[in-house]
């Protein structure tokens, strides 16, 4: 078993190797992903290889942007290959970045799928509260003011990984082991075996 752990910025970015699976564990922010991240990346699909699993722990922005960064390059790069194989393509240009490895799962609880039609209002609401909090005078609200409002800045972004994994965009599964459903949600008693897939 191999883990390599990224430079993320303030979040984190792992990849573990082991026994032909590679799995990415959040993607850090988006420099840091492009600094750090996307050549090592590269290297994989250069040497034919795929990243089996994309798990995504949770929404915040630390975590999802270097993930959407990896898939803005995917989608950069098959715009480039479409235009390329057009009559007069050979003008469009290599996008800057390598191309990112095959992702053939991804694990995401998007916040449009844990609230549904409620995300904007949720959304507003965590930053209104984000602002009550932030004028308190004991620190630990003052705190939670913090993580309320990156949580609704980061609203957005989760939404933004649902649509561009979409059958309609990247054709990414999403959740498959687990009907489509959140990843969370599983039988009792049934260990979810990481390999399976």
């Amino acid at each position: 078993m191999d883990l390599t752990i990224f430079h993320a910025g303030k979040g984190d970015c792992l990849l573990l190797r082991a026994n032909g699976t590679n799995i990415l564990v959040d993607g850090g922010m988006r420099n840091a992903y492009r600094e750090h991240v996307a050549s090592a990346l590269g290297a994989l699909r250069s040497n034919g290889e795929e990243l089996d699993l994309l798990y995504v722990s949770h929404i915040d922005q630390d975590h999802i942007s270097g993930v959407l960064q990896l898939m803005d390059d995917e989608l950069a790069w098959r715009v480039f290959r479409s235009q390329r194989g057009r009559a007069g393509g050979s003008r469009a240009r290599e996008p800057r970045q390598p191309r990112p490895p095959k992702v053939r799962r991804l694990w995401h609880n998007a916040f449009k799928d844990q609230v549904d039609a409620n995300a904007g209002e949720i959304e507003e609401l965590l930053a209104a509260n984000a602002t009550v909090l932030e004028m308190s005078n004991r620190q630990e609200l003052r705190d939670e003011a913090t993580l309320q409002r990156e949580l609704a800045e980061s609203v957005p972004e989760a939404i933004e990984l649902s649509e561009r994994a979409s059958p309609e965009q990247l054709g990414i599964s999403v959740n498959r082991q687990f009907d489509g459903r959140l990843a969370l949600v599983r039988p009792s008693g049934r260990p979810i075996k990481v390999g399976a897939f």
